[in-house]
């Protein structure tokens, strides 16, 4: 099937305008600001014509608007014709949408990609976690109808092959295409389970709902399901570190909800694969791909062992080289780091250990017997 054009796709809202009722522009300002984000009247009609990809936040409060509208009126529209996960999985694979290709992958592991990180084997303040931390990935390829990530399986399978070796402290388990209540269960017999760090990698589709919250998409047509991102990682803040690994698009949006956890337990922080209104790659270009061949693989450019901060600073130098078009991000709850004169009692959760750097080889000058 021929992939779908902006102009069919705005000529489906048109539609969809027409199915409850014709609601006005000025409608269409009201309800949204009744339900969602508030979508000024001109630019609702700047959407309907449309000719590039609109703004997404102007395409959900559009078919909220829409929706109550025909509620209003009284009229019966089927379900998908609102379903705002589908539209925007439709509005993901759009013309230069997320499934674009990288510019070069491998190019990544290339030791010209930026300066050399200190190779010493006792780095300071390193948060080496303790043998049985929990390293859990929730992966999602198949949506029936909706555009699929047929990479996934084989990228979960592969990162989780490269941590059994690179990561020997940690026990790894992968959960793919899985249902909700499944994904709840995993995490918190990981909660339980864990002794230091827990890991919770997340990798699928991602939307925005009507409180504009991350929402992540499981399933396929017949069971598809979403739950927001942050109600998979709160039962990990439990008086433990957590590090998120979030591919997904929009992923930066988690952060802020994390930094703004009321409860102030544990030590919570997200390395996400896009920014709160960017989309993420997917194929050989995406995160978990990426962090799959850097832990099979290592890069002698790296230090021995491969933090979280070293792995964030590592894949910016290769966006910033021009090696990798994506947009990682990296966000914690702790608050800004401390001045130098302060006292550091114990590392920061940017500073723990995910895994070591099978590349790494000592340097000649530190060898047995060798004269500096």
């Amino acid at each position: 099937m021929a992939a779908e054009t902006i102009a069919e796709f705005i000529e489906d809202l048109r539609r969809l305008r027409t199915e409850s009722g014709c609601p006005s522009l000025r409608d269409i300002a009201r309800l949204s600001r009744q339900h969602t984000k508030r979508l000024p009247h001109s630019t609702a009609g700047d959407l309907l014509k449309s000719t590039s990809r609109p703004p997404v936040r102007s395409v959900i409060a559009f078919i909220v608007a829409c929706r109550e509208h025909a509620k209003e009126l009284g009229l019966d529209i089927p379900s998908p014709r609102t379903d705002l996960t589908g539209w925007q999985l439709r509005w993901q694979a759009l013309p230069d949408g997320p499934l674009e290709p990288p510019l070069d992958v491998d190019a990544i592991a290339s030791p010209d990609i930026g300066r050399r990180e200190k190779s010493r084997a006792g780095e300071e303040h390193v948060w080496l976690p303790a043998p049985g931390s929990e390293y859990l990935i929730l992966s999602w390829s198949d949506f029936g109808s909706l555009p699929g990530l047929p990479e996934l399986a084989r990228q979960t399978h592969q990162l989780a092959d490269a941590l059994a070796s690179a990561a020997p402290w940690c026990t790894v388990t992968v959960e793919h295409n899985v249902t909700m209540e499944q994904a709840r269960e995993a995490v918190r017999r990981s909660a339980s389970q864990a002794r230091d760090v827990t890991f919770l990698h997340l990798a699928t589709h991602a939307v925005l709902d009507e409180q504009d919250r991350l929402t992540l998409v499981l399933g396929d047509d017949q069971r598809r399901s979403v739950v927001p991102a942050e109600d998979l990682i709160r039962p990990l803040l439990r008086n433990k570190p957590v590090v998120v690994i979030l591919d997904s698009c929009y992923a930066g949006g988690v952060t802020g909800d994390l930094i703004r956890d009321p409860a102030g337990t544990g030590l919570a922080l997200v390395l996400a694969a896009a920014g709160a209104t960017q989309f993420a790659l997917a194929g050989e270009g995406s995160l978990t791909g990426i962090l799959a061949r850097l832990f099979a693989l290592g890069d002698p450019t790296l230090p021995p062992l491969l933090t979280v901060r070293s792995v964030f600073d590592w894949l910016m130098r290769a966006v910033k080289a021009g090696h990798l078009r994506t947009d990682v991000r990296l966000g914690t709850r702790n608050g800004p780091r401390p001045q130098p004169e302060c006292i550091r009692l114990r590392p920061f959760a940017e500073d723990i250990v995910i895994a070591t750097n099978r590349a790494w080889v000592r340097p000649a000058s530190e060898l047995p017997g060798t004269d500096i």
